[in-house]
C-alpha cells in the first residue's frame, strides 16, 4: 500500500519465451514497459545487444530512485541487464533464495525471507549484495482467495 502521491510505478517486462505481460498496471497511473530481444538483432556483433542497450537507455530516462526487481535469476535477459546501474539504490528480492551474482557496486541490497536462509551471519556470506531479512515468522506474500467455501 503505497501513497501514490509520493510513489510512481513503472513495471518493467522483459518477455523472453513470447509469453504475454502479465496485468501489472493496475492503476491507471502505473506504467508498463515490456522488451524483448529481437531476433533479427542476432546478425552480427554491432547489433547482437541493441535490446539491451535499448532497454538501458529507457531505463535510465526514467531518473528512477529505486529499481527493484522481483527476481534476477530466472531468465538470461533481465539477469544480463542486472549488471547496469540504473538507480541509485537496486534491489533485488527473492524468486529463490540465491544471489544474483551482481556486483555490490550495482544491486545495493538482496530481500530474503528469514524462514527461508540460513541463520543470518552464514546466509549474507553467500550474497553479493548486502542481505536484507524479511521476518521469518510471517508470509509477506499478497494472496486473494480464488475459492469461496460455496
Amino acid at each position: 500500500e503505497l501513497d501514490r502521491d509520493v510513489f510512481e510505478i513503472t513495471y518493467i517486462f522483459f518477455a523472453e519465451q513470447k509469453v504475454p505481460a502479465a496485468k501489472f498496471a493496475t492503476d491507471a497511473r502505473d506504467t508498463l514497459l515490456t522488451f524483448t530481444k529481437d531476433e533479427k538483432s542476432n546478425g552480427g556483433p554491432a547489433t547482437r545487444h541493441m535490446w539491451l542497450q535499448q532497454a538501458q537507455a529507457q531505463v535510465a530516462a526514467l531518473d528512477l530512485d529505486i529499481l527493484y526487481f522481483l527476481d534476477c535469476t530466472m531468465g538470461s535477459h533481465v539477469h544480463r541487464f542486472a549488471f547496469s546501474k540504473l538507480a541509485p539504490v537496486q534491489a533485488v528480492s527473492h524468486g529463490h533464495p540465491v544471489t544474483t551474482g551482481v556486483p555490490r557496486e550495482i544491486m545495493d541490497y538482496y530481500i530474503s525471507w528469514a524462514g527461508a536462509e540460513l541463520e543470518y551471519d552464514k546466509a549474507r556470506r553467500h550474497y553479493t549484495e548486502e542481505l536484507k531479512l524479511l521476518p521469518g515468522d510471517t508470509l509477506h506474500q499478497y494472496y486473494e482467495e480464488r475459492v469461496t467455501p460455496d
